[in-house]
């Protein structure tokens, strides 16, 4: 792990095993929860999703240094963010960079899930072909997802999937 990585909400993220290939994103379950009871050799970063525009977030931590492998999406999905990070590993972006098949328009939300553009296709893809993501939404038991865990990283290659890329964000 390079010193200024993660680039983004560093301070809102715990960490574990700094070259692990997994990761937990936790939704809005709190972080302590798992701190507290995983084993932190089992997972290189733990943080939270709470909206669609986070997603960005979590696309340009991966991308800057592309080790993860696996994510692990569990807790409560209380803004289908994890509904909408799912499709985007799914289907991926159109020419504007919107979710295919937003799941969040049938929430009520004005707009679908827009990446930002300035993260080219091709990057989104790399992380879509080379990231695995367990939906393992709604569960909080600790144990289930240490579970997870372990029969993953007996899985998971080691080692980047590309070369780190840092994207500028939108003036």
């Amino acid at each position: 792990m390079t010193p200024d990585w993660p680039l983004y909400f560093r301070d809102n993220l715990t960490f574990g095993a700094p070259d692990h290939p997994a990761a937990v994103c936790c939704l809005w379950m709190k972080q302590a929860r798992l701190r507290d009871t995983l084993s932190s050799d089992s997972y290189s970063i733990l943080g939270n999703l709470y909206s669609n525009d986070g997603i960005n977030y979590l696309l340009r931590n991966i991308l800057a240094q592309p080790t993860v492998r696996a994510i692990i999406l569990c807790g409560p999905d209380l803004t289908h963010s994890g509904a909408v990070f799912l499709q985007l590993v799914r289907a991926g972006v159109d020419a504007a960079h919107h979710i295919c098949n937003d799941p969040s328009l049938g929430s009520g939300q004005a707009e679908s899930a827009q990446i930002d553009r300035e993260i080219p296709r091709d990057a989104i893809d790399d992380v879509r072909a080379h990231v695995r993501v367990l939906d393992l939404r709604g569960v909080h038991d600790p144990a289930l997802i240490q579970r997870a865990l372990t029969e993953l990283n007996a899985e998971l290659p080691r080692g980047a999937f590309a070369a780190p890329r840092v994207f500028p964000r939108a003036a």
